[in-house]
């Protein structure tokens, strides 16, 4: 039986909390729901709640979460004084919840939007990312150091498949109701698929294949809910795995121009998948698993974010943001002066703006996706 523990802030200033659950660190005079001083510093990773209009921004130098107001950019600042090694979020749009990892207090600060207001839930060891099924009302966490998946909702559990080590990426298809985490270590089976009627694992995947290139240090993981297909990126191997979610069976594929895919995103509306890798990205076309490499010449790509409304890629290299145009692969660049080191990137269709973090800098790049110029700089 999994152990989850909540710690109930409160959603006055100030207070203090206690210790508890699974590594959770404890803190007190904590401002629990929001109007907190940290400051930004180290933005690594950003989601977007489509529906509520607010951007996420996660800041692993010092643990706070930065709240964007897409509508007037305006900011909050949320700061968990029980999470040390924050990493990465996800977003539940449906609830309007957000769920942060943090990778060294082994648990995780859930945000209710409304108020930002904060709970901790502990989980397994060295949690890296997280993926909602908003239809079950689960959140799953990839625990990479405890080997095991941390299921978050009703019935809280966790699932571990015996043949995977590291789980560093996970994906939730809602229409199927599997779970696909991509498992760093090539001392084990490279996918585990887990299936969310039982939370138990349904399949575990070995990558290394006699007759196949060899995928040992799978990284980034992606789906296409409308072909049930997976994308696995392999660092190591350069390697792009690709699965049916119908029967499992996968093909490897290999860009011969790539080095060390790190990230991927999926456009299923084009059924062409996005590859970052170091000084380009690959576009794997679904129908086919033909692949075309963009150069991005003396840079490192980092992160990759698909607009499918406007069919436009957009991929943080650390100087700035490369854009690629869907229907032509012609590229375009923004920089922002202000803003150095971008690391990640998230993108609302609804508004069509474009949120970059600046890891160096300490702040967030606005683009306007109508025109791709820098609408603002926060903060």
């Amino acid at each position: 039986m999994a152990f989850l523990l909540l710690w109930a802030l409160g959603c006055g200033g100030g207070g203090s909390t206690g210790n508890g659950g699974n590594g959770g660190g404890g803190g007190g005079g904590q401002p629990a729901c929001g109007g907190s001083k940290a400051g930004v510093k180290g933005p690594s990773a950003v989601a977007v709640n489509e529906t509520t209009n607010k951007i996420y921004v996660v800041n692993s130098g010092n643990g706070s979460v930065l709240v964007i107001d897409g509508a007037n950019n305006t900011t909050d600042l949320i700061d968990d004084q029980n999470a040390t090694g924050t990493n990465n979020l996800a977003v539940d749009a449906a609830s309007n919840t957000i769920y942060v990892t943090n990778g060294t207090s082994n648990n995780v600060t859930v945000i209710d939007g409304s108020n930002d207001c904060i709970t901790d839930s502990g989980v397994g060891q060295g949690p890296v990312a997280a993926a909602v099924n908003a239809t079950t009302s689960e959140v799953y966490v990839a625990n990479s150091v405890s080997n095991d998946v941390s299921v978050l909702g009703p019935k809280p559990t966790t699932v571990k498949d015996a043949n995977a080590f590291g789980p560093v990426a996970i994906v939730v298809d809602p229409h199927t109701n599997r779970i696909y985490t991509a498992n760093f270590s090539e001392s084990g089976h490279g996918v585990t698929v887990i299936d969310g009627s039982n939370n138990t694992v349904f399949d575990s995947i070995s990558l290394n294949i006699k007759g196949q290139l060899a995928a040992v240090h799978p990284t980034a993981i992606g789906l296409n809910q409308t072909t049930n297909k997976i994308y696995v990126a392999d660092q190591a191997s350069n390697t792009i795995t690709v699965i049916d979610g119908a029967s499992d069976d996968f093909t490897n594929i290999q860009d011969p121009s790539a080095v060390a895919p790190v990230a991927l995103a999926v456009n299923a509306t084009t059924n062409k998948v996005y590859v970052a890798n170091s000084y380009s990205v690959t576009v794997v076309d679904g129908t086919n698993l033909a692949t075309t490499n963009i150069p991005d010449l003396n840079q490192f790509p980092k992160a990759v974010a698909v607009n499918p409304e406007t069919n436009k890629i957009y991929v943080a290299d650390g100087p700035g943001v490369l854009v690629i145009n869907g229907s032509d692969n012609t590229t375009s660049r923004v920089t922002n002066s202000k803003g150095t080191g971008t690391n990640a990137v998230a993108i609302n269709t609804t508004t069509n703006m474009i949120y970059v973090t600046n890891g160096t800098s300490n702040n967030v790049t606005v683009i306007d996706g109508s025109t791709d110029t820098v609408s603002a700089t926060i903060p």
